[in-house]
């Protein structure tokens, strides 16, 4: 595998190329400061800081498109039956729970999202972070909200990139900071 193939793989940047050649151990992380060394690529979903990065290798910025993933891998590991998108970047799912028949995963928290969630018949709204904006709209719905925690959920998120960039690049040691 070749940087620029990750980075296609990862809907990211390019910021660095590296060496040049293969890329055969890449280290994944939330910032330049998580990255385990000796690695020779890096996939960062926040990328600014890149000074503290050692010369020579290469380095994959992918911040939108990771964030754009996250409610749908989470909705993929919950095993729910069937997505159907709503505004912005949220889904509603339905799942096997009695208890919670549709669940609505969203990378974000706003009054529309969690309006628009309730009318498709969502009744828990599973997010990152809680916004209080988004309190009224909670209140006047009745649907419970998950909050998982910002970092949690990417952290998460970079463990479960991993694990799908072993499957496609087997020969290649992926490591998602911790």
């Amino acid at each position: 595998m070749t940087a620029a193939e990750l980075a296609a793989a990862v809907g990211g940047e390019l910021l660095r190329p590296g060496a040049g050649g293969s890329v055969r151990t890449v280290a994944l992380a939330l910032d330049p400061a998580g990255a385990p060394p000796p690695v020779d690529a890096l996939v960062l979903h926040r990328f600014r800081g890149l000074g503290g990065t050692p010369p020579g290798l290469a380095v994959v910025g992918t911040h939108d498109w990771f964030d754009a993933q996250l409610p749908a891998w989470l909705a993929e590991a919950l095993g729910v039956l069937a997505a159907t998108p709503l505004a912005g970047d949220a889904r509603v799912l339905v799942g096997e729970s009695a208890d919670y028949g549709v669940v609505a995963v969203a990378g974000a928290m706003t009054d529309t999202l969690v309006r628009a969630a309730a009318d498709a018949g969502a009744v828990l709204y599973v997010t990152g972070t809680w916004r209080a904006p988004a309190s009224a709209a909670v209140a006047a719905t009745g649907i419970d909200v998950l909050a998982l925690g910002h970092e949690r959920w990417e952290r998460w998120g970079l463990h479960d990139l991993a694990a799908r960039l072993r499957i496609r690049w087997p020969g290649v040691s992926f490591t998602a900071a911790a």
